[in-house]
């Protein structure tokens, strides 16, 4: 079978920093360097340490009536954000096989969190409706009915690298034959559950910014989120004259099989999926001009990726310009992933790299190239995204020039 050149034709992004607007006002934020976290209004915080969070204010003006009210806020951000890429990707009826996957942690957790509310605490009525919104898979096949892609539909959860996963699960469909465009991505809501879960371990920040790889760090945002690629086959985009942002020129998975939570101490398993995804691209280190890191702001994933990358990179690991969005959108969890992507397609096409902002002091542990105090005006040829999640998964992708 000769092998398809898969391409990006196609964007949608709702994030507290656009708050729904989009891609454009998205890209334009993270240049500026924009903080878009703030105090959180939906959960009653008082006595936590952490009471920042990345939540998006507003959205009904810009769903106007898309999604009922019935479904869960996770149907709502992706709805949003297919509707976007669709809308930018010139998807038209009768364009042929189109499909659809999202990845997500929680999924539907405020149907099920309003589920538990009614049954036990409240009115002690079980209300089963509830119930039938909650299945991750409820995410995406919505989308697939209202915007009637017929393709493959299906959900992934592979914890904070879920979207990276749906991405190349993605392209894997369109070189299989069984798509002839998927719109792939992930979305992920803000939720007391979340909140207190990530509380209870330590990983919230303790000063209310986050500080990827700064020796200040003191932990991580939660926040919500949601974005889609439309990749699509290069032949196929070309044949309908659609505008091509890139290429996914290669991406890989990995496990660490090492711990339920930590990731491996020295960045075993995603330095194995960054060696993977350069060579599935059949590139070199040195062609990698930017990397949109994981970058949590937490002590143990900062520096296992600041290992993982040396030990991918070997002596290029200096040079390449890394940045950490998550500094300014908090961690969107099982959207981080595609969120990242979108940075590194906007970047090849704008031939700009956003900055990690409230970094101020450089860590001996981590040493690497962090694009800080600004945002990076560089050719960008190339840009790689990075995820890593819980229970050891990580998933790398790489863009290039069209």
């Amino acid at each position: 079978m000769k092998d398809k050149t898969i391409v990006i034709t196609g964007m949608g992004a709702v994030t507290p920093l656009d708050m729904g607007k989009g891609v454009d006002v998205f890209w334009q934020k993270l240049c500026q360097g924009d903080n878009g976290l703030s105090s959180i209004r939906s959960i009653d915080v008082n006595g936590f340490e952490c009471q920042i969070g990345g939540e998006i204010h507003g959205l009904e003006r810009c769903l106007n009536g898309l999604v009922p009210d019935t479904c869960s806020r996770a149907v709502k951000l992706f709805a949003l954000a297919v509707k976007q890429a669709k809308a930018n990707a010139g998807i038209i009826d009768n364009i042929g096989k189109v499909g659809i996957c999202c990845g997500s942690v929680l999924g539907c957790i405020d149907l099920e969190e309003n589920y538990l509310e009614k049954a036990f605490f409240t009115d002690k009525k079980k209300d089963r409706q509830l119930l039938k919104g909650t299945p991750i898979q409820a995410i995406p096949s919505f989308a697939a009915e209202m915007f009637d892609f017929k393709g493959p539909n299906f959900s992934v959860n592979t914890a904070c690298s879920s979207a990276g996963d749906a991405v190349i699960l993605s392209a894997n469909e369109i070189r299989n034959g069984r798509a002839d465009i998927m719109v792939a991505g992930g979305v992920e809501i803000f939720s007391e559950f979340l909140f207190r879960g990530f509380s209870a371990i330590g990983a919230l920040t303790k000063d209310g910014k986050v500080r990827p790889f700064d020796k200040n760090r003191t932990g991580l945002a939660v926040s919500e989120g949601a974005g889609v690629l439309v990749l699509e086959e290069k032949e196929h985009a070309l044949a309908r004259n659609a505008e091509v942002y890139c290429t996914l020129a290669g991406g890989s998975s990995t496990v660490d099989a090492y711990n339920l939570v930590r990731p491996h101490v020295e960045g075993q398993g995603l330095s194995k999926a960054i060696t993977k995804a350069i060579n599935s691209a059949g590139v070199q280190p040195q062609d990698i001009d930017y990397i949109s890191a994981h970058g949590t702001g937490t002590y143990h994933n900062d520096l296992a990726e600041t290992k993982a990358i040396k030990r991918a990179f070997g002596k290029q690991a200096k040079s390449v310009k890394i940045t950490a969005i998550k500094s300014m959108i908090g961690h969107t969890m099982g959207a981080s992933a595609v969120l990242g992507a979108i940075s590194c397609v906007m970047a090849i096409k704008d031939n700009i790299i956003p900055p990690t902002i409230n970094y101020k002091t450089p860590d001996a542990e981590c040493d690497l190239n962090y694009v800080t105090g600004g945002f990076c005006a560089k050719k960008v040829n190339m840009g790689m995204v990075l995820a890593a999640g819980f229970g050891g998964q990580n998933s790398t992708l790489i863009f290039k020039e069209k």
